[in-house]
């Protein structure tokens, strides 16, 4: 079943004045046409705790939960729309954990996609906002640290760090990148990492030094398997995928000079 934007304008009826952030791959999908991967779901941040959401939701005409899945509603016309809880309380403590449940989520990357968010192109859903490609990054990052079995993650990271920056934008020709004789997609990936330098709080940062400290390590096989997922440019070319996840790397130093702890 394909996928209805609506779905997202419906979910926020029940949430008037609350802020709803899309994330995951759909958002990715929005941003980034280019991505080839299916989309399952939509997925949506929301300022609140578990038991607010399954309250409000549990009164929310001819939506339902999914059987076994504690965040995955079913919208009226069946679309899934995955609701996780990111209440303030709950990014500061890093994490959730469901009542009655004993797996933790990590919310490391929530408050930057929060805090970043766009105005989502939702006539009469005001309060949708859409997660930047830096926080949608960060956010796939974290997934990937926590359950590296994804491949679709480095699928997606892949394809971030070649659309962060695009034709169109004044940044690929002049700025910080190109004075350091960096164009296209170099550039993209290392203004995608000095934007996170600058960007990230301090805890976020680190996630992303151990994932570049992973796909330079001869010994690691994540950038191979970057390869594998990567855009055609650089398909199964494991050499290219340590150089563009170097250059990262080294605009992430260079913005984490620039550090404002969030």
């Amino acid at each position: 079943m394909a996928l209805d934007p609506q779905a997202l304008v419906r979910l926020a009826r029940h949430w008037p004045g609350r802020r709803l952030t899309w994330i995951g791959g759909a958002a990715i999908e929005r941003i980034c046409p280019a991505r080839r991967q299916p989309t399952l779901d939509f997925a949506v941040a929301l300022e609140e705790t578990p038991e607010v959401i399954q309250a409000v939701m549990g009164r929310a005409a001819d939506w339902r939960l999914t059987p076994g899945h504690r965040h995955r509603w079913l919208d009226p016309s069946g679309c899934p729309v995955d609701i996780i809880p990111a209440a303030a309380a709950l990014i500061e403590a890093g994490g959730v954990t469901w009542p009655g449940e004993d797996r933790h989520m990590s919310l490391l990357g929530m408050r930057l996609a929060i805090a970043e968010g766009r105005a989502a192109p939702f006539p009469g859903a005001e309060n949708v906002r859409i997660a930047t490609i830096p926080a949608l990054f960060l956010l796939k990052v974290v997934a990937w640290l926590d359950r590296p079995e994804r491949e679709k993650d480095l699928g997606d990271i892949a394809l971030l760090l070649d659309h962060h920056v695009g034709p169109d934008d004044d940044r690929a020709f002049e700025g910080e990148a190109a004075a350091r004789g960096l164009y296209g997609e170099d550039g993209s990936a290392w203004l995608l990492g000095f934007d996170l330098g600058r960007l990230a709080a301090r805890d976020e940062r680190e996630a992303l030094v151990r994932f570049c400290a992973r796909a330079a390590s001869l010994d690691h096989p994540l950038a191979a398997r970057l390869a594998r997922t990567a855009p055609p440019g650089w398909h199964r070319d494991e050499a290219e995928a340590r150089r563009r996840v170097a250059l990262f790397a080294a605009g992430l130093r260079i913005g984490g000079l620039h550090d404002d702890e969030p």
